[in-house]
């Protein structure tokens, strides 16, 4: 059996990133198959307890910021036959944003 601490820190950097989930589930059932298991002291679990609606928080907040920095691209330079429509869809996209917002949250 392979036996896993991993930091604080490094928790949250996988709960920030939506395309590590499936890296979650993976440990997740590595741990039922009993084939690994988590060192957890109890400062790991503080500080993660401590700072993970922080993280959720500014995960939402970055990708409205680039959001915001796409769709002043695209109105300043896009082409004008298109650019509606791109504007359209990536207001869509934004509006959206709590819902992947609700991802971290899952994954915490």
């Amino acid at each position: 059996m392979f036996k896993f601490l991993i930091d604080a820190c490094v928790w949250l950097d996988i709960v920030k990133d939506p395309e590590l989930q499936p890296l979650l589930n993976v440990m997740d059932e590595l741990v039922e198959m009993q084939a690994m298991s988590l060192i957890l002291p109890r400062t790991v679990i503080e500080e993660f307890e401590r700072n993970k609606e922080r993280v959720v928080q500014e995960s939402c907040r970055s990708l409205s910021s680039t959001f915001k920095g796409v769709k002043e691209a695209v109105n300043k330079f896009g082409e004008p036959k298109k650019k509606q429509g791109v504007l359209k869809q990536l207001d869509d996209v934004d509006y959206r944003i709590p819902l992947f917002g609700q991802s971290a949250t899952d994954a915490i």
